[in-house]
């Protein structure tokens, strides 16, 4: 129940955010949320003060420099886990490379394939 309540003020929230960046009066905002303009404005003023501005220009470009700056945390995870995979894949393909020139050493090939096997479980 708790968790529905949030979705459903999270999703309130976001549209609010989208509603200010369409550049919405507080009106068409209020018929668009179904509920009073003063509700709005209070949202609204929440807003605000959460990010420290003091008018709807102030929020956007406080607002937009933080999901500039969350997107690039996001771009930079993922550049890290990309080279990692890069890496483990050249080991791999190394490892394959030592099964195939090892194919007449049982034991080697043991020890390659079992190699190989750990990079796979990574």
């Amino acid at each position: 129940m708790q968790k529905t309540i949030d979705n459903e003020l999270l999703k309130e929230k976001v549209l609010l955010i989208k509603y200010i960046f369409l550049g919405l009066t507080n009106e068409q905002i209020a018929k668009r949320l179904n509920c009073s303009k003063s509700g709005v404005s209070y949202k609204i003023c929440q807003l605000f003060n959460k990010y420290k501005v003091k008018n709807r220009l102030g929020f956007i470009m406080v607002f937009s420099k933080e999901i500039v700056k969350k997107n690039r945390a996001i771009i930079l995870k993922a550049k890290e886990k990309i080279e990692m995979l890069e890496k483990r894949n050249c080991k791999l393909k190394n490892s394959i490379a030592q099964i195939v020139a090892s194919k007449h050493d049982s034991k080697a090939m043991e020890f390659y394939l079992s190699q190989a096997e750990k990079l796979l479980l990574e």
